[in-house]
């Protein structure tokens, strides 16, 4: 049984000629670490919303635990105590007038998450596991980066989600908070949850997650286990990526030649900047099978 299952998701913006999110088509299994690999204008961010019921989408299906999203609407209220969505930015998200306490026991007053009696205690052993028992009566703008993502995972914690949509959640924290951050979201996974987790950053997809997507405009061009795509890529932007990434064994690597700003309104998004593109890119690609469970959206693959 797949916790998330996604077909055909397509999604446009008005006056943009090509969609944000185009034919994307997964199966995340449940009690996983999913990765969404892509650099910044990729999609993921908007995938991330769609996925966590805050952001509408045209086309296609999604279901994760045990919700049915459908083209054009927003989910029930009951669908936010199943999946819950940590954002990149996690303070913005919070009441600046309300104390760390406050943050994590609001949600489950809106939910009824367990009786109104035992709610504090629940909210109280949240954050003396992550950390916070001394910050209960802090406000949350007075908390440093990582206490803030940890009162932010309390609050997802709280509601016993079975999934969670977690969007760049390491993103400007040092190397030890962003250990700390993954290690708390890994522990939830043992526990049964399902993690999709959106980043940038390799090297922390590679450490935890044991199956990924990688996202360019909008559209997925590989997908497949960790080991596989991120290792030994099929696909010339799963190349590029790496190759851009800093590698301390390898400091001089050279770096593919790349211009963001070229999108192909039709055809292969990658084309533009494809030092492998042929006449038939022209088209916009099927996603084909490569030993090893790996999907590519490319005809001329890195084989």
């Amino acid at each position: 049984m797949n916790s998330i299952l996604i077909t055909g998701l397509t999604k446009t913006f008005t006056g943009k000629p090509v969609p944000v999110l185009r034919d994307i088509t997964l199966k995340i299994p449940e009690g996983s670490i999913f990765a969404i690999i892509g650099e910044s204008g990729a999609g993921k961010t908007t995938l991330a919303r769609v996925l966590s019921g805050l952001g509408r989408f045209d086309h296609g299906r999604i279901r994760l635990a045990g919700h049915e999203l459908r083209p054009g609407k927003l989910p029930r209220k009951a669908f936010h105590r199943d999946v819950q969505y940590l954002f990149q930015h996690a303070a913005l998200s919070f009441n600046p007038g309300f104390s760390s306490f406050q943050v994590v026991k609001e949600p489950m007053n809106v939910q009824h998450i367990l009786r109104r009696s035992k709610r504090k205690a629940r909210v109280m052993e949240l954050l003396r596991d992550l950390g916070l028992e001394l910050f209960a009566k802090s406000r949350s703008r007075d908390l440093s980066g990582g206490q803030i993502q940890r009162l932010a995972l309390a609050r997802a914690l709280a509601m016993k989600a079975e999934v969670l949509i977690a969007d760049e959640v390491t993103a400007g924290l040092d190397t030890q908070l962003k250990l700390d951050v993954m290690d708390m979201l890994a522990r939830s996974v043992d526990e049964g949850l399902t993690l999709v987790f959106i980043t940038h950053e390799l090297r922390l997809a590679k450490a935890f997650a044991k199956n990924c997507a990688v996202l360019y405009k909008g559209a997925i061009v590989e997908t497949g286990p960790v080991a596989h795509v991120l290792n030994s890529p099929a696909h010339p932007y799963t190349k590029l990526l790496l190759s851009a990434t800093l590698d301390i064994d390898e400091p001089n690597r050279p770096v593919l030649d790349y211009d963001p700003g070229l999108v192909a309104e039709s055809g292969c998004p990658f084309a533009p900047n494809c030092p492998y593109s042929q006449p038939d890119c022209e088209e916009f690609p099927e996603m084909a099978e490569l030993p090893g469970n790996v999907k590519i959206r490319c005809r001329h693959p890195l084989l």
